[in-house]
């Protein structure tokens, strides 16, 4: 298993009664806006669509055009032989052209998707990965369907308004219950994923059987629809109000747009596996128990990390051993199997960190395992905070139940439900979610982006970091003479030299005492240079001389740059060198001490964003409470 395969669990979801709270419209939405964030992005998957949209429309039309040279042809081929071979010249361009457009426009498709999804879904994993492309590709298919049902139907009350009302009702109606029944399927699926394949629960074949004969539903009403649009142009041709040509162009366009029903059907219950899985594909795993069966075999390295973190999140500290003692001593020399154990032993710390209270859902990166420790002071911070224990809640499994969004750059992954303390952006490319509880923000770049992208405007900024002094609290001394170089994980891999009175500190672990002692090293320092943004708000907290560098040749693009360094900046109020040096990897003969300037973030600083994550902590603990209400009543 890839290293970066993290379980992910968001907390008592009631799964079944999602569809009733949530508008299939505004499902369908925020997929949208999430698989495109960008505006170019949603121009090109909007462009495409209403081109493959428009190629039956050109269809039925050189359709039409044919129709009309077969019946007229004679007639003008004695007048005008030229005339004839023109046309039908002109049919045959046409036709080919509109198939052209067709098979070129879906093989671009796949390009434009992989180009967006390499670029704003980068960090996601592979399950993940695969469900968006699903879920992309069947967005897209709606979206044509739509489309060219309602273009289809345009063009029927173009030629015949009688028709094209009859036509235009009977399209809404089974529009509407298509709808229905997707919202209805939703639902179903996220119980699938709910009670998952043990045994007693619904079997594979009825839940695959479930979703064919609701897609097949679907398309027997748009049957239904196109005998009503039929039965109208039977009428209005016999009756002499219709062209017999114009007759042959509304059967087909009749039968392609409500055959788009059906194809719109199925493909709105892909969809809705797709999504359903998409939203909790590993929050299933986290549920995933080995059975007694298993454990006394020889456990291989595929299985083990995906039991090690499930168990780790349940804070089942007895499993974890039970399993690395069962572990295969292939799998037990595995990296995947002991970064799994790293995580998985950090997962049931903060888990279990306060006993006797419901932990506090709590979103943050845990990749790559076993840890980015930079990351991992976010539980540490949130949870001796709160002092509550700490459930992961993972950003990209869009989570519908409340949860808080604090340290790091997760902007992007804000849900509606997500309650935001002190978090930040990546990039201005990726939108936020306006609809979010914002509580405070990294720094006014992050705010002036949510401000534009119609959220609220947020004056409260901060990163929750700035706190480690207090909730980890240190006593700086002289110094031991050395200076710590600390990089940010993905500069991990370089060879760099170092001068004798430099310490090269890793970030790849995740443990709350491992980051302790971490935390203690760096202000046990004279003097710190870091590439990862945590390290240097921990700095700034404890009042460690600091510089913030990159290093040459190594691709920055996804570390922290010198936007986030910025946000950050003006939001605590403390002023850093924005002109970030990049030094070579060969640091001896440097003078590393000269790049570093001593800042301590003042005590009122620390009160605003104390006051603003107490604030969130509440507010989630509310939402909390008040949805264990809710369905205390429905249980009852």
């Amino acid at each position: 298993m890839p290293s970066d395969q993290v379980v992910a669990t968001a907390g008592p979801t009631s799964l079944t009664t999602a569809p009733a709270r949530e508008s299939t419209w505004r499902h369908l939405r925020e997929v949208f806006q999430r698989l495109f964030p960008t505006p170019g992005a949603k121009g090109e998957a909007a462009g495409l669509a209403l081109v493959m949209a428009s190629v039956p429309v050109m269809e039925m039309l050189v359709i039409r055009m044919f129709t009309h040279l077969i019946t007229t042809g004679p007639q003008t081929l004695q007048r005008d032989p030229g005339a004839v071979v023109r046309s039908g010249a002109l049919f045959f361009v046409l036709f080919a052209l509109a198939r052209v457009v067709h098979h070129v426009v879906k093989i671009a498709r796949i390009s434009v998707f992989r180009r967006r999804f390499e670029t704003s879904l980068a960090d996601r994993n592979r399950a993940q990965e695969s469900w968006d492309w699903a879920m992309a590709l069947e967005l897209s298919n709606q979206m044509v369907g739509i489309v060219q049902i309602i273009a289809l139907a345009a063009l029927i009350a173009v030629l015949d308004p009688v028709t094209g009302l009859v036509n235009a009702i009977a399209s809404a109606t089974v529009l509407a219950i298509i709808i229905w029944l997707f919202s209805r399927h939703l639902g179903l699926q996220r119980d699938y994923v709910a009670m998952g394949n043990q045994p007693g629960t619904i079997s594979v074949g009825e839940r695959i059987g479930t979703r064919i004969r609701t897609s097949e539903l679907g398309g027997i009403i748009g049957s239904l629809g196109l005998v009503v649009t039929l039965v109208c142009v039977l009428q209005r041709t016999v009756q002499g109000e219709v062209a017999v040509g114009d007759a042959v162009v509304f059967l087909l366009a009749g039968r392609i747009a409500f055959g788009q029903v059906g194809n719109l059907s199925s493909s709105m219950m892909r969809f809705a596996r797709a999504s359903a899985r998409a939203n909790t594909t590993l929050a299933k795993a986290a549920r995933v128990r080995p059975s007694t069966e298993q454990l006394q075999q020889a456990i291989p390295a595929s299985k083990a990390p995906v039991w090690l973190l499930a168990a780790g999140q349940r804070g089942d500290r007895e499993m974890i051993a039970t399993i690395m003692e069962r572990v295969s001593p292939d799998a037990r020399r595995s990296e995947a199997v002991t970064a799994a154990q790293g995580a998985a032993v950090s997962f049931a710390a903060h888990v279990t960190a306060h006993p006797g209270n419901e932990p506090l859902p709590l979103a943050w990166w845990p990749k790559p395992l076993p840890g980015n420790a930079g990351e991992w002071m976010s539980p540490l911070v949130v949870g001796t905070h709160a002092r509550r224990s700490i459930s992961y809640v993972s950003p990209t499994s869009s989570p519908t139940e409340p949860h808080l969004v604090g340290l790091g750059s997760l902007g992007r992954f804000i849900t509606p439900s997500s309650v935001v303390v002190g978090t930040g952006i990546s990039s201005t490319a990726h939108p936020m979610a306006p609809d979010a509880t914002y509580v405070s923000l990294r720094g006014p770049i992050s705010a002036d982006l949510l401000t534009r992208r119609g959220g609220p405007a947020v004056d409260r900024w901060g990163d929750p970091g700035l706190l480690l002094r207090r909730l980890v609290p240190l006593e700086r001394g002289e110094g031991n003479g050395r200076v710590a170089l600390v990089r940010h994980v993905l500069h991990a891999s370089a060879q760099v030299t170092t001068p004798e009175d430099v310490d090269d500190l890793p970030l790849l672990f995740s443990h709350p005492d491992e980051v302790r002692a971490f935390l203690a090293s760096l202000v046990d320092h004279d003097a710190v240079l870091t590439s990862s943004l945590p390290v240097l708000v921990a700095c700034h907290s404890y009042g460690v001389p600091v510089g913030f560098v990159g290093l040459e040749g190594l691709d920055s693009a996804r570390a922290d740059g010198p936007l986030k360094v910025e946000d950050y900046a003006l939001g605590a109020g403390v002023e850093v060198a924005l002109d970030i040096p990049h030094l070579p990897l060969d640091l001896t003969g440097i003078d590393l001490r000269a790049l570093t300037t001593q800042v301590r973030v003042d005590d009122d600083k620390l009160d605003e964003v104390a006051d603003a994550l107490t604030e969130a902590i509440d507010t989630v603990v509310e939402d909390l409470s008040l949805n264990h209400d809710e369905d205390d009543e429905d249980d009852g």
